[in-house]
């Protein structure tokens, strides 16, 4: 039998074809694993050349910490600086060059950051430079009453953007503080302890130490991505195209409500990373006002003090101790009249600012657990009820809860309004506002704050009682009292009420009044003043050498060379105005001239009243800086991009805080920084 003819071509035909598959497979891995290293190679460099902009920054802060114009925008150091140039290994041809050239690869590193020129979107543009973070509110030291104080206006002024009723300043301030605080115990019905966190999805407890970074923020009741990071999702500060759609949470990310303004969250105004050594721009330790002496100067170690403060005005501080008066701050010594029974003519601005600090951290409310905005028929969050013709309301519905409340919470109430009843008596429990007992001793009931029911029930009586007087049931002139519909207006809901509690609290001062008898007798001025040689020139200096604190280091002050107005804004005492006199102002003065705050009155930026109470909480510079540093290469889109905080105790610089951030893209135009539209540097 003969074999079929030609098998041995079709044999060695698939045997080629099954190695040519597996040639062309190797070489495709081959050629990916190649790629995969070139890329990884290019993530290394880029890394590196990240680090090496950190070490940069580091020998800039070394050398030039104190005059601000060095580190916040300074091209020169931190703008596409060469790491590594072909042909060029060692940089000797131009070491600086910023232009990138055609075919020749090059790896480089900027130091990145943005600005507010204006209102507008298009107002926000780059800056190459860092961030002290003393230009923001230290929230992990809120012990300190003025500190709370401010962390409560800051929330008064974002809150609206984040759009959400039920947020409410006092609940994130006293969780946030129920969060660092050793104990276990909620520091009012705002707060959250163990027993709320032990109901969540995990269960975890609460840290009961200071916060470490800010992203800790997440696991504290009310903080979430949206009041956090806001709509800015690679954080650059401006408005980007996706960060604008009016995506929501669940259709895509970064959720935003499209309304062409950005919202930034509260990252760019807090921080857990500031506190300054009590000493002078040459590292000499301050000296204490209430310690001072007319032998100072007779001391071989206070000799110096003469070359910058003027014999007398030590006398004068003598002086003024030696009649009993007691120094609160350094900025008080301009336009400071101590009579002979050891009072001052800053004595009544120093209570009336004590008692409005102490206004602001007692005027805590509940969060309105089981209620909610609806109208109590039948499934309304929390019986909120509308009030009926016989007063009543308040009542039916279900109790609602929030997004805060216990997932295992029994609050629920019936339709027989077990809901509000408990949510009464938790209102009750609180400390009413004094503005609540002041009405409610006017109308003649026996105080307690206002439910959302009952104050309906209130306005509708009120109504009624004018309408039956007027003798007119008709619609009022003003169109209050009822609606289109010739409906009765629906009661404000619990959110609204808080809403007015925290605008009374922001704009109103101290809750006692000012003209008692008691008062008059505390503020009296007896005798003669000391004659006072302290000029707004001086302050430069004597702000720079005293101090009122004894420790040796002060946390949370704020650098007022860097803050920005909204940080300014919520230093009790100092209005929007000022705080807007003061940005302008800085920015027509060199960095040389701004080492200590005394340039505030010095620069009329501030009154010689306002500058004493504000002082205390001012410094013009920091220790520790935030630096966005961003390592990428002219030839490939390949970029790394950490987020470092350095600490600088003298010469000596510590990393406290590193992350890659790189998973938020590059943020900044890094490549072509002279862009016409979008984010883009002016500064050339």
């Amino acid at each position: 039998m003969t074999q079929p003819r030609g098998i041995v071509l079709i044999v060695v035909l698939a045997i080629i074809t099954v190695l040519g598959v597996l040639a062309g497979t190797f070489a495709f891995r081959m050629n990916a694993e190649l790629a995969a290293v070139k890329a990884s190679q290019d993530l290394q460099q880029a890394r590196l050349a990240a680090h090496s902009g950190i070490d940069r920054l580091i020998h800039v802060l070394r050398t030039e910490r104190t005059n601000v114009d060095k580190w916040y925008d300074n091209p020169d150091d931190f703008r596409r600086v060469p790491v590594w140039v072909e042909g060029d290994e060692t940089l000797s041809a131009s070491p600086w060059d910023k232009d990138a050239v055609p075919g020749v690869d090059a790896w480089r590193y900027s130091i990145v950051s943005y600005r507010d020129t204006g209102t507008s979107a298009e107002d926000v543009k780059m800056r190459y430079g860092v961030i002290d973070t003393a230009s923001r509110i230290n929230i992990a030291n809120l012990a300190n009453k003025a500190l709370r104080a401010q962390v409560l206006s800051l929330l008064d002024q974002v809150r609206e953007q984040v759009r959400r009723t039920n947020l409410l300043p006092e609940m994130l301030a006293d969780s946030l503080m129920d969060w660092q605080d050793p104990d276990d115990v909620p520091i009012s019905v705002n707060g959250a302890e163990h027993a709320w966190y032990i109901n969540r999805h995990p269960r975890y407890r609460a840290k009961n130490r200071p916060l470490q970074s800010i992203d800790e923020l997440l696991m504290i009741r009310g903080f979430d991505g949206l009041v956090l990071y806001g709509e800015d999702a690679n954080r650059n500060g401006y408005l980007d195209a996706n960060e604008d759609d009016g995506a929501n949470e669940i259709d895509i990310f970064p959720p935003d409500n499209g309304d062409g303004e950005l919202y930034r969250g509260l990252l760019p105004y807090i921080t857990v990373h500031s506190w300054d050594w009590n000493t002078a721009t040459d590292n000499k330790p301050k000296i204490p006002l209430n310690s001072v002496s007319t032998e100072m100067l007779e001391q071989a170690q206070f000799q110096y003090l003469t070359l910058e403060i003027r014999p007398e005005i030590i006398d004068f501080i003598a002086q003024a101790r030696q009649r009993g008066y007691e120094f609160r701050s350094v900025g008080e010594l301009l336009g400071l009249e101590v009579y002979e029974n050891g009072k001052s003519n800053y004595s009544k601005a120093w209570r009336e600012y004590d008692e409005l600090i102490d206004y602001l951290n007692e005027d805590r409310k509940d969060t309105g657990e089981g209620e909610g905005e609806g109208e109590g028929e039948g499934e309304g969050e929390g019986g909120g009820g509308r009030g009926n013709e016989n007063g009543g309301g308040g009542g039916g519905g279900r109790g609602g809860r929030n997004q805060f409340d216990d997932d295992n919470s029994d609050d629920q109430g019936n339709e027989n309004g077990d809901g509000a009843d408990k949510s009464n008596r938790r209102r009750q429990s609180a400390r009413p506002d004094r503005d609540d007992r002041s009405n409610a001793d006017e109308d003649g009931d026996a105080g307690g704050e206002p439910t959302a029911g009952n104050e309906g029930n209130d306005r509708d009586n009120d109504r009624r009682g004018n309408e039956d007087r007027q003798g007119d049931r008709g619609p009022r002139a003003d169109g209050q009292g009822e609606n289109r519909d010739g409906r009765r207006d629906r009661p404000r809901s619990w959110s609204d009420q808080q809403q007015d509690r925290s605008d009374r609290r922001r704009n109103r001062g101290p809750r006692d009044p000012m003209a008692t008898s008691q008062s008059a007798d505390e503020d009296e001025l007896v005798g003669t003043p000391l004659p006072n040689p302290v000029t707004a020139a001086d302050m430069i200096a004597i702000c720079d050498r005293f101090t009122v604190e004894t420790a040796p280091v002060i946390p949370g002050l704020i650098n007022v060379n860097t803050a920005s107005e909204i940080v300014l804004r919520t230093i009790p005492k100092l209005s929007p105005e000022q705080a807007a006199a003061i940005v302008a102002q800085r920015q027509q003065i060199a960095g040389d001239q701004k080492t200590s705050i005394g340039w505030l009155v010095a620069n009329g930026a501030l009154d010689a009243e306002t500058f004493a109470l504000v002082s205390n909480m001012l410094t013009t510079r920091s220790i520790q800086f935030s630096a966005d540093v961003i390592g990428f290469a002219d030839h490939t889109g390949t970029f790394k991009r950490f987020e470092v905080v350095v600490e600088m105790r003298g010469h000596l610089a510590q990393i406290v805080y590193f992350r890659d951030i790189s998973s938020l893209g590059a943020g900044y135009p890094v490549w072509n920084d002279e862009q016409g539209e979008g984010l883009s540097y002016d500064g050339l």
